[in-house]
């Protein structure tokens, strides 16, 4: 029995070592530096972006205009990381070469980290008012210097603002509506 209850712990990771438990205290003794510096340059992305794109393709909570707004700030202090752009219809096609030419960022999906990350999706089971049906950009940010991140960000801005279109997303933020 006693074999089987330690398996069992294994399988739902009840079982950590100490070497990870190590690794995993080290990491919170920062965790509050890297969140507010990830959140602090998400933000100043999001609104940067946001001046220079279509209305409703940047998503970020703390943006005004975003669904979800009013939560936000009604419930968190701060933001993470992590927000997304909506790239229009016309420019998805160009998206995956941009992507490539990315020097600092990398692709991939484990938010949060210390690495910035990009990762192009598809959500097509969203039932949500708000949903895109075209490519989301997901963006992460993480330690490396602002001047770089925004190096290979910069050319998918202007992508996107080249083409004005929201013609995939379909949807319009209340603080956009007549």
């Amino acid at each position: 029995m006693h074999r089987r209850l330690k398996d069992t712990m294994r399988m739902i990771g009840l079982g950590v070592s100490p070497d990870d438990c190590a690794l995993a205290l080290r990491g919170m003794e920062t965790m509050g530096v890297r969140l507010a510096h990830s959140g602090r340059v998400a933000i100043e992305f999001a609104k940067r972006i946001e001046s220079r794109v279509a209305p409703g393709l940047v998503l970020h909570p703390a943006l005004p205009a975003a669904p979800g707004h009013d939560v936000w700030k009604r419930d968190f202090a701060g933001a993470s990381g992590v927000f997304s752009v909506v790239i229009p219809a016309n420019a998805e096609e160009a998206l995956p070469d941009l992507l490539t030419a990315a020097k600092t960022f990398s692709i991939g999906a484990s938010w949060g980290g210390t690495h910035s990350l990009l990762a192009p999706m598809t959500i097509s089971r969203a039932a949500d008012e708000n949903a895109h049906a075209g490519t989301i950009l997901r963006i992460s940010i993480g330690l490396e210097d602002e001047d770089d991140l925004w190096a290979d960000l910069e050319p998918i801005v202007d992508l996107v603002a080249s083409e004005p279109t929201i013609a995939k997303t379909g949807c319009t933020y209340p603080a956009q509506q007549q």
